[in-house]
């Protein structure tokens, strides 16, 4: 019996993909919209967005991250375009990233090892009016220490009698102070200065001839670490706390000593603001920050048991050469401590070692 032939079978039209590939679309937008939207706000930081940008980008990041890495795993290619495209920004805009690279090189510094002429250890803390905080920095055989939230004058005279062997130097305001192996003069600021600034200048005997170090105590206005960003007073909290911040930085830039008429220039404290803020514009444009030149590891300062943002930092003109900066633990106070080491250099050069 001879075979019928074969009716050829009617293609079904292709399915829709469904809600699935309707959230990955629109997961994919909502993506490229956020990344450039952060990309703008964090170049930019607009002070109206202060509220915002106060905290570090990882923290809009991280989670957008996480959830298309899990699309990643079922390969599915918008979602690992997504997780892409937020892994680039939060590279490109986190704080100092290759710190943490020199992190695993390198150890962040501990004992004093250093003897060359012109090696200055420098240490700025927020001892959060304690002094075991201060005590506790024996073990880093600093040359100068840049204390906010300082204690009475008696107790910093105290303290600096068990760093130094002479006894040390110390200056002191009603909340910054500074203690030093070396000589201080005291630099007279404006009295409106006197709970976030202090100037001195430090004599270096060691460098040949001698070298006159500017060092500036700077403690800012603390931010309003509110949390109910669906609430108009949120972000005017933090839009008046940052024009305040603003107004404070150049009214202590401008009272501070000019840069140019010393051989080495510091500025250092708590800054009370992230990396990037508008408030580091301010300063005298010959400064850099040191942890962004030669950070090791985590520098985040705030707060002590968990640390997330870098707002205690060390700024320093091209005279000071950044060996090594990281911050540490610190004992007793809410913040870390930052410790750096320097090489003062003179007209032509290091100094000779």
């Amino acid at each position: 019996m001879p075979r019928r032939p074969e009716t050829a079978q009617a293609s079904k039209p292709a399915r829709p993909g469904g809600v699935a590939d309707l959230l990955r679309q629109l997961w994919w937008t909502f993506t490229v919209a956020s990344v450039a939207a952060l990309a703008v706000i964090y170049s930019a930081r607009p002070d109206v967005l202060a509220g915002m940008t106060v905290f570090p980008i990882w923290v809009w990041g991280l989670g957008p991250l996480f959830v298309s890495f899990l699309g990643t795993l079922r390969k599915k290619r918008p979602l690992g375009l997504a997780f892409l495209l937020w892994l680039i920004l939060l590279t490109l805009y986190v704080d100092s990233p290759q710190a943490w690279v020199r992190g695993l090189v390198h150890p962040a510094p501990q004992e004093r090892t250093e003897t060359r002429p012109g090696y200055l250890r420098v240490i700025t803390i927020n001892i959060h009016d304690n002094t075991l905080a201060l005590r506790d920095l024996v073990r880093y055989e600093p040359d100068l220490i840049l204390v906010q939230e300082t204690v009475s004058e008696q107790e910093l005279i105290e303290v600096a009698g068990s760093l130094f062997d002479d006894g040390g130097h110390v200056l002191w305001n009603r909340d910054c102070a500074l203690i030093s192996r070396y000589p201080l003069e005291r630099v007279d600021l404006s009295p409106v200065l006197r709970g976030n600034a202090l100037s001195a200048i430090a004599q270096i005997p060691e460098v040949d001839g001698g070298q006159r170090v500017c060092v500036n105590v700077v403690h800012a206005y603390s931010q309003p670490f509110r949390f109910d960003m669906h609430t108009p007073e949120f972000w005017t909290a933090y839009y008046d706390r940052r024009l305040l911040q603003l107004k404070l930085m150049e009214t202590i830039t401008r009272d501070i000593p000019n840069v140019d008429q010393f051989d080495a220039y510091l500025v250092g404290g708590d800054f009370n603001a992230p990396p990037g803020d508008a408030v580091f514009s301010r300063l005298p444009k010959q400064l850099t920050d040191t942890f962004s030149r030669c950070g090791v590891g985590w520098g985040r300062t705030i707060a002590n048991d968990l640390p997330l943002i870098r707002i205690d930092q060390l700024w320093v003109n091209q005279q000071l050469t950044p060996l090594t900066c990281a911050a540490f633990p610190s004992a007793g106070s809410d913040h870390r401590g930052v410790v750096a080491d320097y090489l003062i250099e003179d007209g032509f050069g290091v100094v000779s070692q």
